[in-house]
This record gives structure tokens, sequence and C-alpha cells, in this order.
């Protein structure tokens, strides 16, 4: 499966940081906890799945698909679909999120 340009240096500075090669899954809760100022082990099942969407959410907003619209009673985001996502393929859904998370570390400064 083809990755985008600087998918691999993502990779490598996340195994560098974590000692472990980390899934899609794992770099979308790393956002969104990231988003949200949680550093702390035995996260809930639920709040795991909720700092997945958050972190998705991050990553889309920067190209306007969604918007923060409030916050819920905890303080955690509330986001609203502001245009339609592209209908992509799984290959370049996959392809099209791992972009993202490119230009996230490097607007964050984990890579160049």
């Amino acid at each position: 499966m083809q990755v985008p340009e600087g998918w691999e240096q993502v990779m490598q500075a996340l195994e560098k940081r974590f000692h472990k090669r980390l899934n899609l899954e794992a770099i979308l809760l790393l956002i969104g906890m990231q988003e949200m100022n949680i550093y702390k082990k035995g996260i809930k099942k639920e709040d795991k799945v909720d700092l997945m969407h958050i972190g998705l959410c991050k990553l889309l907003e920067e190209d306007g698909y969604y918007e923060i619209v409030g916050y819920d009673k905890d303080g955690w985001p509330l986001h609203e679909l502001k245009k339609p996502l592209p209908d992509l393929s799984l290959a370049s859904q996959i392809f099209f999120i791992q972009s993202k998370i490119i230009q996230y570390f490097q607007k964050i400064g984990l890579i160049t």
C-alpha cells in the first residue's frame, strides 16, 4: 500500500518516543490525548473512542470539514461536520488520514 511522503518519519519519531510501532488508531488516540491535555495511563475504553474521535476531528478541522461548536459538561469538545468528507476508497481514506497526521506533527514540531 502506498503511503504519503513523511509517513515513515512520523512512524520513526513515534517509535523512538514510545519504543514500539503505533498503528493508526493509536496515533489518533495520541492526538486526541494531546488536544485534551490528557497524559495518563488507564483511560477507559469509551474515553479512548472519544479521544480517537477528537483526534480525527482535529486533523479534519484544518480543511474545514469539522468545527468545534461547543463543549459538553465535562469540557470535551463537540464537533460538527461543516462540509462533506470526500468519497474515498478505504485505501484512499487511510492515505488521506496519514497525510493529515503528517501535517499535524509537522505543525507541532515533531517532524520537519
